[in-house]
């Protein structure tokens, strides 16, 4: 696989023989709610939208054939409008099949304009054992738009004693801020995944930037601060990232980590308009 620039928007785009057009969710305010203007799913990734209007629109992304196999590469597009709000999930966890040489990969571009607020808030991605995974992030932030960005790796499937038994795993997130590139954070994993990582059951990072996510990144701090190495087998390290923060999490039970991080985005609940786990969680029966 190689990637190519694409000429409008100066984007790193998948290109190949298998490359489908991209999935796209846009948003902007109609008459004063958020609307989605533009939804668009993919021949390798179905959006759905149990609320495609309101103070913010909700969107859930899952694939069609219930996880990840070699050689496929997901793209989507995310636009939010000036003063609008969408929220992103995932049906559920993101599984990566076993491979013999090529990668999965998903690529996400994002573009929020003055006001408007991106929630970005999948399940977590499980490579099973001897699998291979490339994701590319680019989040692109105007002056006073805000953000908050998840990504979790699970140590994949515990049960058949698959913990860190990836053969690759390779994670790129880039920050924009008025065209400004403020962070670049990345996670390279190997076949010494389990050496490194031992009996975490997940790492972790949230990012939360802007005023709309500013009482979740206040959150975040306090988190950060109080907390002692080792509690309730917890690894919490955090880094400013302009008005916001990067928090990042390892721990040794899955429930414990969802149970930290959902305590830190709870505020976002006024700005979306809903808490974003009970919502996501019902989102297959809202959508059939």
């Amino acid at each position: 696989m190689v990637e190519r620039l694409d000429a409008e928007r100066g984007r790193p785009r998948p290109t190949g023989p298998r490359a489908p057009p991209p999935a796209a969710i846009g948003v902007e305010l109609v008459d004063g709610l958020s609307a989605a203007t533009t939804w668009r799913s993919s021949s390798d990734l179905k959006l759905m939208l149990p609320r495609p209007r309101g103070m913010a629109v909700w969107a859930c992304a899952a694939t069609y054939g219930g996880g990840l196999v070699a050689g496929d590469r997901i793209a989507l597009d995310l636009q939010v409008g000036t003063g609008a709000a969408l929220c992103l999930g995932t049906q559920s966890t993101t599984k990566v099949f076993r491979s013999t040489g090529a990668e999965a990969e998903q690529h996400l571009h994002a573009e929020v304009a003055a006001g408007g607020l991106l929630a970005v808030l999948p399940e977590p991605l499980s490579p099973f054992a001897g699998s291979r995974y490339r994701q590319r992030t680019r989040l692109c932030l105007a002056p006073g738009a805000s953000l908050a960005w998840l990504d979790t790796v699970s140590a994949g499937r515990t049960a058949r004693d698959e913990r860190w038994q990836l053969a690759a795993y390779d994670a790129r997130l880039d920050l924009e801020l008025d065209g400004r590139l403020v962070l670049r954070d990345t996670l390279r994993l190997g076949s010494d995944a389990h050496a490194r990582l031992g009996a975490q059951a997940a790492v972790a990072s949230l990012l939360l930037v802007g005023p709309r996510a500013a009482e979740a990144a206040q959150a975040a701090r306090a988190l950060a601060e109080l907390h002692r190495p080792g509690d309730d087998g917890l690894l919490i390290a955090a880094s400013p990232v302009a008005d916001g923060i990067l928090l990042r999490l390892a721990a040794l039970d899955l429930e414990i980590l969802a149970a930290r991080i959902r305590s830190v985005i709870a505020p976002l609940a006024e700005p979306l308009d809903g808490d974003p786990w009970r919502r996501l969680a019902s989102v297959e029966i809202a959508c059939t």
